[in-house]
């Protein structure tokens, strides 16, 4: 079932979202944000939708979670090279905003009776020094593709090592 779910984020979220933001942008920054506008909110449906569409039961809020950390780290990567409240405020509400995410997901997969929902919350930790690499390297001028893959390396960290904690609670 993890492989499955795996290959859904990558193709049903991730595929679409950074076909379009290159398709509808040549500037590397706005399609960074192009492909966070289209990624989030299928993330978030993508559940709903693929599970009527396939007849099986899709789990797409693992890159919601994911890219969350993206957001706050790009938000800090910005905050970090401007001066001044706006931007030290910014970085705080990303932050904060991240954590509330979080526990909104936490207490969502436990009303659920969600345990698996709940263990991707684990695999941030291990993914983070990868995702913040990713972020560094996609501010810098023409990346080429060298950010995508690596924002797939760190993305397959947070997964399996969340598929790892749950096989390891579970058995």
């Amino acid at each position: 079932m993890q492989w499955r779910w795996f290959l859904a984020n990558l193709l049903a979220v991730f595929s679409p979202a950074i076909l379009l933001a290159v398709a509808l942008s040549k500037d590397f920054p706005r399609r960074r944000a192009v492909f966070y506008l289209i990624a989030v909110p299928l993330s978030l449906l993508g559940t709903w939708g693929l599970t009527k569409a396939l007849g099986w039961f899709v789990f797409t809020w693992p890159v919601g979670i994911f890219l969350s950390l993206m957001l706050a780290l790009e938000v800090r990567a910005w905050a970090m090279q401007r001066p001044g409240r706006l931007a030290r405020a910014a970085a705080r509400l990303a932050l904060a905003t991240l954590v509330a995410g979080l526990v909104g997901h936490w207490w969502l997969c436990r009303s659920l009776f969600l345990v698996v929902g709940q263990s991707y919350l684990t695999g941030l930790l291990p993914a983070i020094p990868l995702a913040a690499w990713t972020v560094g390297l996609g501010r810098r001028r023409d990346p080429g593709l060298r950010p995508v893959g690596l924002g797939l390396l760190a993305f397959s960290v947070f997964f399996w090592t969340s598929a790892a904690v749950l096989w390891w609670r579970t058995h």
